[in-house]
């Protein structure tokens, strides 16, 4: 019985880290990639001297631009769902939840129209796409250490406030209270969105 308990834990073991390895590896690619796609769309049709000829056609420009984020939006949306497998791989493991690999999915979507909307945004800003594509990576790059940052400083603030405001005697059981709190919270909230659905 110790056995089968042992490798229950090591195959849960082996699809967490399969799972986390992934999902790393594919929001690295969609933040590499995605601007490189998106980046250069109306400023290469700028580049190439298309973009008055597109402008001429009965497309007002607003439907040049969502056609333009959504062609490089749907690339990518394809490169994920093409990946999902990869993710099931792991739920077969263990340790991960379906649940799990579908909102990853989304997050992937989420992030991949808001880099894309960035790219499209600095494509109409600037008529070289080189400056374009470099100037929409600082953005993404800069972006996200501002969430990673906030997030941070969210979690030290909790815990300076706990320790800070609290009684002499008490702080460390406040503090201890805060920091299972937030791991808590960090575990439960994704897991109670799937049985919380049709509450909503």
């Amino acid at each position: 019985l110790g056995s089968m308990v042992s490798g229950f834990a090591d195959s849960n073991m082996i699809g967490s880290t399969l799972y986390y390895t992934i999902v790393l590896f594919q929001f690295g690619l969609i933040v590499f990639i995605m601007p490189a796609i998106t980046a250069g769309m109306i400023s290469g049709e700028r580049e190439r001297k298309t973009l008055d000829l597109l402008l001429c056609t009965q497309m007002t420009p607003l439907a040049v631009v969502t056609g333009k984020l959504l062609s490089g939006c749907l690339f990518m949306g394809l490169c994920v769902v093409c990946s999902i497998p990869m993710l099931t791989l792991a739920y077969l493991y263990g340790g991960v939840s379906i649940l799990n690999v579908l909102s990853i999915v989304a997050v992937y979507l989420v992030t991949i129209i808001a880099i894309g909307s960035l790219g499209i945004f600095f494509s109409t800003v600037f008529k070289r796409t080189t400056a374009a594509v470099v100037v929409t990576y600082l953005a993404v790059f800069l972006l996200g250490s501002a969430l990673l940052g906030s997030a941070s400083g969210a979690n030290s603030a909790a815990r300076y406030a706990a320790a800070d405001l609290a009684l002499p005697a008490h702080r460390g059981r406040d503090l201890s209270l805060v920091v299972w709190v937030t791991t808590i919270g960090s575990v439960l909230g994704p897991n109670l969105a799937g049985p919380a659905e049709p509450l909503a």
